[in-house]
Protein backbone atom coordinates (compact mmCIF):
# COMPACT_ATOMS: atom_id res chain seq x y z
CA UNK A 1 0.00 0.00 0.00
CA UNK A 2 2.60 2.35 0.86
CA UNK A 3 3.98 2.84 -3.07
CA UNK A 4 0.30 3.39 -3.70
CA UNK A 5 1.09 6.86 -3.35
CA UNK A 6 4.43 7.19 -4.65
CA UNK A 7 5.05 10.22 -6.75
CA UNK A 8 5.10 7.93 -9.86
CA UNK A 9 1.72 6.38 -9.20
CA UNK A 10 0.49 9.58 -7.99
CA UNK A 11 1.22 11.51 -11.44
CA UNK A 12 0.28 8.47 -13.41
CA UNK A 13 -3.59 8.81 -12.02
CA UNK A 14 -3.46 12.24 -11.98
CA UNK A 15 -2.33 12.33 -15.09
CA UNK A 16 -4.94 10.32 -16.60
CA UNK A 17 -7.34 12.01 -14.64
CA UNK A 18 -8.54 8.65 -12.54
CA UNK A 19 -7.66 10.07 -9.62
CA UNK A 20 -6.38 13.33 -7.55
CA UNK A 21 -3.45 13.11 -5.55
CA UNK A 22 -6.22 13.69 -2.31
CA UNK A 23 -8.24 10.83 -3.54
CA UNK A 24 -5.21 8.75 -4.17
CA UNK A 25 -4.08 9.26 -0.49
CA UNK A 26 -7.57 8.98 0.88
CA UNK A 27 -7.90 5.56 -0.61
CA UNK A 28 -4.59 4.51 0.93
CA UNK A 29 -5.45 5.55 4.58
CA UNK A 30 -8.97 3.70 4.14
CA UNK A 31 -7.32 0.42 2.71
CA UNK A 32 -4.65 0.93 5.77
CA UNK A 33 -7.17 1.25 8.31
CA UNK A 34 -9.53 -1.67 7.12
CA UNK A 35 -6.33 -3.62 7.00
CA UNK A 36 -6.06 -3.02 10.42
CA UNK A 37 -8.86 -3.75 11.38
CA UNK A 38 -9.44 -6.89 9.66
CA UNK A 39 -6.03 -8.19 11.19
CA UNK A 40 -7.39 -7.07 14.64
CA UNK A 41 -10.49 -8.63 14.69
CA UNK A 42 -9.09 -11.72 12.96
CA UNK A 43 -6.69 -11.80 15.80
CA UNK A 44 -8.77 -11.12 18.89
CA UNK A 45 -11.05 -13.80 16.91
CA UNK A 46 -8.44 -16.66 17.21
CA UNK A 47 -7.50 -15.60 21.22
CA UNK A 48 -10.82 -16.50 21.81
CA UNK A 49 -11.42 -19.08 19.70
CA UNK A 50 -8.18 -20.80 21.58
CA UNK A 51 -8.96 -19.79 24.59
CA UNK A 52 -12.68 -21.09 24.91
CA UNK A 53 -12.57 -23.99 22.83
CA UNK A 54 -8.77 -25.22 21.49
CA UNK A 55 -7.36 -25.60 24.36
CA UNK A 56 -10.51 -27.29 26.52
CA UNK A 57 -10.85 -29.69 23.78
CA UNK A 58 -7.32 -30.49 23.87
CA UNK A 59 -7.53 -30.81 27.70
CA UNK A 60 -10.35 -32.32 27.88
CA UNK A 61 -8.98 -35.03 25.17
CA UNK A 62 -5.26 -34.86 27.19
CA UNK A 63 -7.31 -36.23 30.70
CA UNK A 64 -9.23 -39.09 28.52
CA UNK A 65 -5.73 -40.38 27.01
CA UNK A 66 -4.35 -40.48 30.62
CA UNK A 67 -6.90 -41.53 32.03
CA UNK A 68 -6.29 -44.87 29.57
CA UNK A 69 -3.00 -45.06 29.95
CA UNK A 70 -3.64 -45.31 34.19
CA UNK A 71 -6.33 -47.88 33.71
CA UNK A 72 -3.93 -49.78 31.17
CA UNK A 73 -0.96 -49.26 33.61
CA UNK A 74 -3.74 -50.26 36.23
CA UNK A 75 -4.97 -53.69 34.79
CA UNK A 76 -1.38 -55.25 33.04
CA UNK A 77 1.17 -53.55 35.01
CA UNK A 78 3.81 -54.45 32.77
CA UNK A 79 2.51 -52.76 29.30
CA UNK A 80 4.08 -49.44 29.05
CA UNK A 81 1.34 -47.40 27.57
CA UNK A 82 3.73 -46.32 25.46
CA UNK A 83 1.22 -44.60 22.73
CA UNK A 84 -1.21 -43.05 25.38
CA UNK A 85 1.89 -41.55 26.89
CA UNK A 86 3.63 -40.27 24.08
CA UNK A 87 0.44 -38.44 22.53
CA UNK A 88 -0.14 -37.02 25.87
CA UNK A 89 3.39 -36.22 26.00
CA UNK A 90 2.94 -34.22 22.32
CA UNK A 91 -0.21 -33.08 22.86
CA UNK A 92 0.84 -31.21 26.06
CA UNK A 93 3.84 -29.73 24.82
CA UNK A 94 1.25 -28.50 21.55
CA UNK A 95 -1.66 -27.02 23.86
CA UNK A 96 1.15 -25.30 26.04
CA UNK A 97 3.13 -24.14 22.81
CA UNK A 98 -0.57 -22.50 21.85
CA UNK A 99 -1.38 -21.55 25.65
CA UNK A 100 2.46 -19.10 25.04
CA UNK A 101 1.28 -18.01 22.02
CA UNK A 102 -2.02 -16.51 22.67
CA UNK A 103 -0.48 -14.87 25.75
CA UNK A 104 1.93 -13.38 23.13
CA UNK A 105 -0.93 -12.20 20.96
CA UNK A 106 -2.63 -10.79 24.10
CA UNK A 107 0.70 -8.62 25.11
CA UNK A 108 1.69 -7.37 21.00
CA UNK A 109 -2.13 -6.77 20.93
CA UNK A 110 -2.18 -4.38 23.58
CA UNK A 111 0.70 -2.12 21.96
CA UNK A 112 -0.34 -1.59 18.83
CA UNK A 113 0.48 2.31 17.81
CA UNK A 114 -2.96 3.63 17.86
CA UNK A 115 -1.79 6.92 17.98
CA UNK A 116 0.50 6.42 14.94
CA UNK A 117 -0.20 6.60 11.11
CA UNK A 118 -1.78 3.84 9.54
CA UNK A 119 1.08 3.02 8.11
CA UNK A 120 2.97 2.13 11.54
CA UNK A 121 -0.02 0.76 12.39
CA UNK A 122 -0.27 -1.60 9.50
CA UNK A 123 3.54 -2.22 9.80
CA UNK A 124 3.10 -3.14 13.31
CA UNK A 125 0.20 -5.83 12.24
CA UNK A 126 2.32 -7.46 9.73
CA UNK A 127 5.44 -7.70 11.58
CA UNK A 128 3.88 -8.39 14.73
CA UNK A 129 0.61 -10.00 15.11
CA UNK A 130 0.87 -11.87 12.24
CA UNK A 131 3.66 -13.97 12.56
CA UNK A 132 2.14 -14.99 16.25
CA UNK A 133 -1.12 -15.66 14.32
CA UNK A 134 0.50 -18.10 11.85
CA UNK A 135 2.30 -19.73 15.10
CA UNK A 136 -0.84 -20.41 16.45
CA UNK A 137 -2.11 -21.75 13.40
CA UNK A 138 0.30 -24.27 12.85
CA UNK A 139 0.51 -25.62 16.78
CA UNK A 140 -3.51 -25.83 16.17
CA UNK A 141 -3.43 -27.74 13.11
CA UNK A 142 -1.07 -29.93 14.98
CA UNK A 143 -3.09 -30.30 18.11
CA UNK A 144 -6.37 -30.88 15.52
CA UNK A 145 -4.38 -33.44 14.17
CA UNK A 146 -4.31 -35.66 17.72
CA UNK A 147 -7.42 -34.54 19.10
CA UNK A 148 -10.22 -37.34 18.80
CA UNK A 149 -12.68 -36.32 16.36
CA UNK A 150 -15.34 -36.29 19.10
CA UNK A 151 -13.52 -33.47 21.42
CA UNK A 152 -12.99 -31.42 18.48
CA UNK A 153 -15.09 -28.25 18.27
CA UNK A 154 -14.84 -27.77 14.84
CA UNK A 155 -15.59 -29.47 11.89
CA UNK A 156 -12.42 -30.70 10.43
CA UNK A 157 -10.66 -30.48 7.04
CA UNK A 158 -12.52 -33.79 6.08
CA UNK A 159 -15.66 -32.95 7.33
CA UNK A 160 -15.34 -29.39 5.31
CA UNK A 161 -14.59 -30.61 1.60
CA UNK A 162 -16.50 -34.13 1.87
CA UNK A 163 -19.17 -33.82 3.78
CA UNK A 164 -22.93 -31.89 2.87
Amino acid sequence: MPHYIDKKNLELFSKHKVFTEVEMRSRCEVHLENYCKVIRIEALTMGEMVRKDITPAAYTYLKRLSETAVAVKSVCPDLDSVMETNLVRQLHTLTDSLYVSVSKLDEVIAKVPYKSAQLKQACYYRDKVIPIMDDMRKAADEIERFVGEKYWPYPTYGELMFSI
